[in-house]
């Protein structure tokens, strides 16, 4: 058992009913113990697609031939792309 008082540093958050239904809402949908363990994850996936953003990667998610860009980590909105012409519909 990994003994968290003596390996980690506590932070607090002050978010408002909303980001905390969310953040519940995550929790059921990933199958997440805790609160605590969701964002430490949710930190570490953002690391990576930060990472891979300033080396010059695009974010996207591909489903079924429809093609989500995520110009800016910080604009929760993506941008959709025709995959048969490669661009973004007006």
């Amino acid at each position: 058992m990994r003994d968290w008082a003596s390996k980690t540093v506590r932070v607090s958050l002050d978010l408002t009913p909303d980001e905390v239904k969310e953040l519940d809402r995550l929790k059921v949908l990933l199958r997440t113990r805790t609160r605590a363990r969701l964002i430490r994850t949710a930190l570490r996936f953002y690391g990576v697609l930060a990472d891979h953003k300033m080396n010059g990667y695009i974010i996207q998610a591909v489903k079924q031939g429809s093609l989500l860009q995520f110009p800016e980590l910080d604009v929760p909105y993506p941008q959709e792309v025709d995959l048969k012409t490669k661009r973004r519909p007006v």
